[in-house]
């Protein structure tokens, strides 16, 4: 089951749209210190399953712009983290990201069709950033691998199955941007469709609420939508 934690929020800078994610990240980082429970998840090494937005909507010039309201979607397959996060984030004070209503949703349990990643997916290959002319087959392992671990990180139990993708596309012309760290990633937007079995089905809603790929809760990487039946 997954939730959505939908967060409105005013900027009190301009922010070019490569250093969002980074930006929202760092907000959120600072409100799991706030909270005895969250700062241990914050610290402890492996998944932390939820993954967030950028601020919507975007702006045609990739300049979000200081005192507009902005709003950004933070997932998780773990109700009680967002209630939790829910709390600690009006308590930040002093920072760029000025949160002035929080609202839980629970997201929809329908068949998925197909997932659409709205911040760049990163999947890193031989120490390198995958590309579009690279291997499909060697992206779609990685995905794969990469979902039963986080399944495997939430519900304690290992599910193995065929690739619960059908078909997947790359939507993009080039690798997109994010600054992390000082160093700008590369990533990649995809459209997936998803197979209709149960097993595959379940790894699309791990998708969902813990992200797809790589620096999915320290970046936001991998934040999708779902087109259900």
């Amino acid at each position: 089951m997954n939730f959505e934690l939908i967060i409105t929020a005013l900027l009190r800078d301009n922010i070019h749209y490569e250093d969002g994610l980074e930006l929202i990240g760092g907000f959120i980082n600072r409100a799991m210190l706030q909270n005895k429970k969250l700062k241990a998840l914050h610290e402890r090494k492996g998944y932390k399953n939820y993954v967030y937005s950028n601020f919507y909507p975007f702006e045609k010039d990739k300049i979000y712009k200081q005192d507009r309201v902005y709003i950004i979607r933070l997932k998780s397959l773990d109700y009680g983290f967002l209630k939790d996060i829910k709390e600690s984030l009006p308590t930040i004070k002093n920072y760029v990201i000025q949160c002035f209503a929080l609202e839980i949703k629970q997201l929809p349990q329908k068949h998925i069709v197909d997932l659409y990643t709205v911040t760049p997916v990163v999947i890193t290959v031989d120490n390198k950033p995958f590309l579009p002319e690279d291997s499909l087959d060697i992206l779609c392992n990685r995905l794969q691998a990469n979902l039963e671990k986080k399944y495997k990180a939430f519900y304690g139990e290992k599910l193995f199955t065929e690739s619960f993708i059908q078909r997947i596309e790359c939507i993009n012309r080039k690798p997109i941007k994010t600054n992390y760290k000082g160093i700008k990633l590369l990533g990649n937007k995809f459209k997936i469709t998803v197979k209709d079995d149960k097993k595959s089905q379940m790894l699309a809603r791990v998708a969902i609420g813990a992200g797809i790929g790589e620096k999915n809760s320290a970046l936001g990487c991998g934040f999708c939508f779902a087109n259900y039946l």
